[in-house]
């Protein structure tokens, strides 16, 4: 009996068997809450994600920053000082938090950088 045991554990273990329902059980720890995770808010940076992540919300990104340059154009030509504040809130309070960076260039489009959130709060 013994030896039968420990050769159909030799054969589950090298079917990749207990490896996979401990995955399984891992997974299911993680829907109810179980396995303690680093909360982050924002956009990761560096790691081996950043790169999809960066393919992922650049068109995002790059639309509402098209979005928010022209809104400022159009406040500036009815002088909407108002407007013009809230564009900078966006640029300056919001995206920062989210590891966003706007840098605003003068009669050319914004650039977008994924930035480490820490970094950016930093910087203020």
């Amino acid at each position: 009996f013994t030896s039968r045991s420990s050769v159909v554990l030799e054969t589950v273990e090298q079917d990749g068997v207990i490896k996979n329902v401990a995955a399984y059980i891992t997974k299911i720890f993680d829907v109810f809450g179980m396995i303690a995770k680093e909360e982050s808010v924002g956009f990761p940076s560096g790691g081996s994600g950043s790169a999809n992540l960066e393919t992922l919300v650049m068109p995002f990104l790059n639309s509402m920053a098209d979005f928010r340059d022209n809104v400022r154009k159009s406040a500036r030509e009815i002088k909407a000082g108002d407007i013009l504040a809230e564009c900078d809130k966006l640029r300056d309070d919001v995206l920062p938090n989210l590891g966003v960076r706007l840098e605003d260039k003068e009669n050319e489009a914004t650039v977008i950088k994924l930035v480490d959130r820490a970094e950016l709060m930093k910087e203020k």
